[in-house]
């Protein structure tokens, strides 16, 4: 006896949308040696997919808020808690692909005769995912 394939219902799979979410640090710190105040600026741009917007807002402000603190360390040895630091959203657009690394710019501004100019720094790049560490295979 002949046996017939099973017809299967198959659903298609629903692709989550991919959003360029875009992001901005801020802060500001006193300098008492040069007597004058210095904002720091940071904007993130990253292409994600997923639907829970929310979760990858807050993910993104997770990971962007430690990579600033320690640029700002590493470049002009001063440390800013977390808890000091501006973090807002602009809204989501469609991207065409998901990205792993979020390019970001820097700015940095001085009051200079009653006005703020800006000076933009080199820019760099983020990455999104923390790669889990390989375990070594011990044989034995």
């Amino acid at each position: 006896m002949k046996m017939r394939p099973r017809k299967t219902r198959r659903r298609k799979a629903r692709r989550r949308p991919i959003r360029l979410y875009r992001m901005t640090i801020a802060t500001y710190h006193y300098d008492k040696r040069t007597h004058q105040l210095t904002e720091y600026e940071a904007h993130f741009k990253v292409a994600r997919r997923g639907r829970d917007v929310a979760r990858i807002r807050r993910r993104l402000a997770e990971l962007g808020a430690g990579y600033f603190q320690r640029w700002l360390h590493r470049r002009y040895k001063v440390w800013i808690p977390k808890r000091k630091l501006r973090i807002a959203f602009e809204r989501e657009r469609h991207a065409r692909r998901q990205q792993r690394y979020a390019s970001v710019r820097w700015f940095s501004m001085r009051r200079v005769k009653g006005r703020w100019t800006s000076q933009e720094l080199p820019a760099g790049k983020m990455r999104y995912h923390v790669a889990h560490r390989r375990r070594k295979h011990v044989k034995g």
